[in-house]
């Protein structure tokens, strides 16, 4: 047995016997038994650490006799990238989660321990839980097959690996993948205080999941804006969001965690939402679960840039069908998260038994009888979710569908997804700002303008629809935030007031990237001619205020600097000009190149070129067509300031 495998079955073999060992009526055998549990997960982060270790350095050290490492780097890779290979595929992105999970158990186990908040029996289910969690993954990197062998015959053919994906190859995605992780096993253990609450009945159990809670959120957030940077700078597909099934899906853990730090915060200081708090607290390691597969499940988009697997078949069900039959990983993690949602909904729905909402009693003559703290922010919850649940489906909808059309179709679709939010932050601000009597007719003639505000705008061909029904909810939004942020730091001692405000802070940074996300995407601006224009050498074409003259092409083979795997570089050389002034000349536009003059030249990326100015990004890319003539991608993006600054 090759020593990651064993290494991996040790580490399976200890999270399982922590799990049993931290049963109360077993540890009670033994006078050390309530040590032994602690033990088990110590011994279980060592073999997860020791796997991860050696892929590292067989990466590290180019052994290509892994088939993992020979797959995802080379030999002439940057030592940065040679490590950041280890999580660029699914079994080493896998590893890497597991053994931040196994940390995360191992700080709950042992400098968390002393906390005297929660009781025994809700640490013990939760180190349980959290045992049973490290155990699964440590399976599921198994079955992936990140230590198999390179095949004899592969590896004379290639002995210094495939290499690197140039897009991978910058500090972004080597960042983006270890803080997106840092989330997921955060959120692994925000679902085990939760079970463990639903199991015990611990009433301090917030004090174990709100501060892994936050963890998760800001990790979550980060990660998820170094890639939007990531392709807005870098992958030159003309945005930072795209049709990608996995970016959308994304949204769905992120949504969850959100809800989970509203509602646990109320039930925190307040006792409200006993059975929300816990219930999102769950649901945000399903969605967790669900990106796993849909990253894992490549083989059923018609493109993706997380693409791990490989499927046949003329429709969804065939290449599902197909995938889970040739890949147990992906299987395993379908039915993990087919689980995990069915334990979390078993729990809530006892929950909510047990507690019941509350019943006014008598007829109350106004809105606030029937609306109490217990359940204030229901509806805005409720469009939390239901937003999640339009995620879902804009990613479900990308099976088997045209790249092109999907793209422009999720562009329009996800401005009503930002709407909903921006619904449900307005409503809650609203709540705060003018009281419970007022908020909800407000919010509602708010709809009613976005949506005679849409009409208008459709019928009258001047105004983007979409745009026009998003931006009264999130105007909303934005100044019911830095309402509310003034509000906060107009009084009391300057950490309380730092406090405070720091919740108003995130508001209006959500709500300024949002407005800023249905403004850039839905009002851009392209040539008369079309996004794509071939051009000639002096030839102008224009864009909004800028007219863009292509003035030459240069072929080098200089490739110092530049990724591994670049061999050659095509650059088209542009003058920019606004409002006629010369803003920029000589503007490189690039297309890098792999291969050989022998064996043939294939592109390996279009690198965007991005001119930021406050009234909008001018952003170009191009194909080569001649010599003489290029197809000019061209673009306004507007609003892009705001969104960076709300991010």
């Amino acid at each position: 047995m090759d020593l990651g495998t064993g290494l991996l079955v040790a580490c399976i073999a200890f999270s399982v016997a922590g799990a049993a060992l931290s049963l109360p009526w077993l540890s009670a055998l033994s006078p050390r038994g309530a040590g032994l549990p602690r033990a088990a997960a110590l011994v279980s982060f060592v073999c997860a650490s020791g796997a991860l270790a050696l892929i590292a350095w067989a990466s590290l050290s180019s052994d290509m006799t892994y088939e993992y490492v020979w797959s995802h780097t080379s030999a002439d890779l940057d030592p940065v990238y040679r490590l950041s290979a280890v999580w660029a595929g699914g079994g080493g992105s896998l590893l890497l989660c597991t053994w931040l999970m196994s940390l995360v158990l191992v700080a709950e186990a042992f400098v968390r321990a002393g906390r005297k908040a929660v009781g025994a029996p809700f640490r013990s289910v939760f180190l349980a839980t959290m045992s049973l969690l490290v155990a699964f993954f440590s399976a599921s990197v198994l079955m992936s097959g990140v230590f198999d062998r390179t095949q004899t015959a592969v590896l004379a053919a290639s002995p210094d690996g495939l290499g690197l994906d140039t897009l991978l190859q910058t500090p972004e995605m080597a960042l983006h993948a270890p803080l997106i992780f840092i989330a997921y096993a955060s959120l692994c253990a925000v679902f085990s205080a939760s079970v463990s609450h639903h199991l015990t009945g611990e009433r301090r159990w917030h004090e174990v999941g709100l501060p892994w809670g936050r963890l998760a959120w800001a990790a979550l957030t980060a990660g998820i804006g170094l890639g939007a940077v990531w392709a807005y700078y870098v992958i030159g597909w003309g945005g930072y969001w795209s049709w990608d099934p996995v970016e959308t899906s994304s949204l769905v853990p992120w949504l969850m965690a959100t809800a989970f730090l509203h509602t646990v915060q109320g039930h925190s200081r307040r006792g409200e939402y006993p059975v929300a708090s816990p219930m999102f607290g769950m649901l945000s390691l399903v969605g967790v679960a669900f990106v796993s597969f849909v990253v894992r499940a490549g083989g059923l988009w018609s493109s993706s840039v997380h693409d791990y697997g490989a499927s046949s078949g003329a429709t969804a069900a065939e290449r599902l069908a197909s995938l889970l039959a040739e890949d147990a990983s992906v299987a395993a993690v379908l039915g993990f998260t087919l689980l995990l949602f069915s334990l979390s909904m078993f729990l809530t729905l006892r929950a909510g038994r047990r507690h019941g909402p509350p019943q006014p009693q008598g007829a109350p003559a106004r809105l606030s009888g029937y609306v109490t703290d217990r359940n204030s922010m229901f509806l805005a919850v409720l469009l939390m979710t239901l937003s999640a649940c339009v995620a879902v489906t804009l990613m479900v909808k990308t099976v088997g569908s045209d790249a092109g059309a999907t793209y422009a179709e999720l562009g329009q679709k996800m401005t009503v997804l930002a709407a909903s939010l921006m619904a449900a932050l307005g409503l809650c601000l609203l709540w705060r700002l003018v009281g419970r009597e007022r908020a909800i007719p407000v919010w509602a003639g708010l709809v009613a303008l976005s949506v005679a505000l849409a009409l208008a705008a459709a019928s009258s061909d001047a105004f983007d629809g979409l745009a026009a029904f998003a931006l009264p909810p999130c105007a909303l939004a934005v100044a019911a935030s830095a309402v509310r942020l003034a509000q906060s730091v107009s009084k009391g001692p300057a950490a309380s007031r730092a406090y405070r405000a720091g919740a108003q802070v995130a508001h209006l940074g959500v709500a300024l990237l949002l407005i800023a996300f249905v403004v850039s995407s839905n009002l851009q601006s392209y040539p008369p001619q079309g996004p794509e224009v071939a051009v000639p050498v002096g030839g102008q074409v224009s864009v909004g205020d800028y007219v863009v003259e292509f003035v030459r092409t240069d072929l080098s083979y200089d490739v110092e600097g530049r990724p591994a795997g670049v061999t050659m570089v095509r650059t088209a050389y542009v003058d920019i000009y606004e409002g006629g002034r010369l803003v920029r000349a000589d503007a490189p536009l690039e297309v890098l190149y792999g291969g050989s003059e022998a064996a043939g030249y294939y592109e390996l990326e279009r690198v965007a070129f991005v001119d930021s100015s406050f009234q909008g990004d001018l952003y170009l890319s191009y194909e080569v067509m001649s010599h003489e003539v290029i197809l000019l991608h061209a673009k306004v993006v507007p609003a892009m300031w705001a969104l960076w600054a709300g991010a």
